[in-house]
């Protein structure tokens, strides 16, 4: 029973249709319940939210903000043991819903990370043939990262950010398994080497990334487990 928060919460609904909800809400959705100049107005910025950090502004029963240099227009939602957050992106015929089961989820800041890894394939583009099948997560001691590949480079991002790419490494392919570091913040390795290193069979089995060596998660858990766990009895 949902009570006093009925209007807002009396209802089920999956992530799915939530975003086909706020994407029928762009006016240059072909389907919606609005006309496409009642969607228009709906998303024009009617106030400011003064005191905000966020710079949002209010539309008709949505909030219009940016990410980088998309507008986005969503709202949020909570309840008991919940938290929501939807933002569609007007003209992009994209939207991004993200729910939670707990009241302090983070809903909002994993919405803004999924428009982050879209803007990168947007401004980058997709993986061409020279950099595809080097994708990937590695780890060590100091890190866990993932090897993403784009058009003519490869990111070395941080699954534990908010916007996985933020300060990311670029990998210039310079051969069939080898790379340099052509882009780096003051703490990275930039201008520093990049190599594959294969097994005999051939399929990939570490990163050496400038001065670390990055394995898959199976062998750095049985390395920590022999290392600090100590012999079995």
């Amino acid at each position: 029973p949902t009570r006093a928060l009925a209007p807002a919460t009396g209802f089920v609904s999956t992530a799915g249709d939530i975003a086909r909800f706020y994407a029928s809400l762009d006016p240059a959705a072909r389907r919606s319940l609005l006309s496409a100049a009642s969607r228009r107005r709906m998303i024009r910025k009617q106030w400011r939210d003064e005191h905000g950090s966020a710079g949002l502004h209010y539309g008709l029963g949505v909030m219009i903000g940016r990410v980088g240099e998309w507008d986005t227009v969503g709202h949020g939602g909570g309840f008991q043991s919940c938290i929501s957050r939807t933002v569609m992106l007007p003209g992009r015929d994209l939207a991004v819903a993200v729910m939670t089961n707990a009241i302090d989820g983070l809903a909002s800041a994993w919405s803004e990370g999924a428009i982050r890894i879209l803007q990168a394939f947007a401004d980058h583009g997709p993986p061409s043939a020279r950099t595809r099948r080097r994708d990937g997560r590695w780890w060590s001691l100091w890190s866990t990262v993932d090897l993403v590949a784009f058009r003519d480079h490869v990111k070395v991002a941080s699954p534990g950010l908010t916007n996985p790419f933020q300060d990311a490494e670029e990998i210039e392919i310079t051969g069939r398994d080898v790379g340099r570091i052509r882009q780096a913040a003051g703490f990275s390795s930039h201008g520093e080497s990049v190599e594959l290193v294969r097994a005999r069979s051939g399929k990939i089995s570490a990163v050496q990334l400038a001065g670390l060596r990055m394995v898959p998660e199976s062998r750095y858990k049985a390395e920590l487990q022999r290392r600090y766990e100590g012999p079995k009895p």
